[in-house]
């Protein structure tokens, strides 16, 4: 079964001589052929004209939902494979240019609509050139779909931000076994700090304001070379590593990705 985009479909009937026709197709079109050869549209060119129909690789690519809008942060766009601009409507915009200001779109004449991040108007200046923006319209906005911003997060209550990619908590948590301490690092939205985190911030655990990093052994979230048991970290300097069953009690503290 194929479906096509838009209402043309031109197929090419050959006989004695070539007759090219236009058929209005508004529903699903079935090919039932007994042979594979016989239930395929074949030859079809990596188009986006509005009059033609779509080949799978274009349509698995979605290039017919790409756009590429100007003008700051009133964009404005044409989608010439996307005939109407209705509830549901999905598109993938490269974002211009940073510009400060609420976005909003006007595609292929319709608008301009207001785009929304989580229920806020998304700020031009919080975007990166050339970023991909999965919007869908609900009627009334465009909504993003995905990480339109691409902004780091903020690191959490409790946590300090030890990299660009990682935030760590300030202090350890009471000893516990490595099960618990996992259970309560995921309860909380985080995760147990991997060996190289520990390392990496306890490098720098002065100026992060980092506190017994290096005076008793901690959980990891790495495996150990023994049965039954899991790396710990931290015992005596930044580096020092060992193994520690799992049931035994170790102080930890949480990690999590930015």
């Amino acid at each position: 079964m194929i479906r096509t985009t838009t209402t043309l479909l031109i197929l090419y009937l050959h006989g004695a001589a070539a007759v090219h026709a236009q058929v209005r197709v508004d529903k699903p079109l079935q090919l039932i052929g007994a042979a594979l050869e016989d239930r395929q549209v074949t030859g079809l060119t990596d188009t986006l004209a509005p009059e033609a129909a779509i080949n799978a690789r274009t349509a698995q690519a979605g290039a017919f939902r790409h756009i590429a809008p100007v003008n700051g942060t009133t964009w404005e766009a044409s989608a010439p494979a996307i005939t109407s601009v209705g509830p549901g409507a999905h598109v993938i915009v490269f974002a211009p240019a940073p510009t400060t200001g609420s976005v909003n779109l006007t595609l292929n004449g319709s608008g301009p609509w207001p785009v929304l991040n989580a229920g806020l108007p998304l700020d031009g200046a919080a975007l990166h050139e050339g970023g991909a923006i999965a919007l869908v319209f609900d009627g009334a906005s465009f909504q993003v779909l995905n990480g339109a911003v691409e902004a780091q997060r903020g690191c959490p209550v409790g946590t300090v931000a030890a990299s660009e990619q990682l935030c760590i908590e300030a202090g350890e948590r009471a000893p516990t076994d490595f099960f618990q301490a996992a259970i309560t690092c995921t309860s909380s939205g985080l995760r147990l700090c991997s060996w190289g985190e520990f390392v990496s911030a306890c490098i720098r655990s002065g100026e992060l304001g980092l506190t017994n990093m290096s005076n008793n052994w901690e959980w990891s979230n790495n495996s150990s070379n023994e049965d039954g048991s899991v790396r710990v970290v931290g015992s005596n300097s930044c580096n020092a590593a060992g193994n520690g069953l799992a049931t035994s009690l170790r102080a930890f503290r949480c990690c999590v990705s930015r």
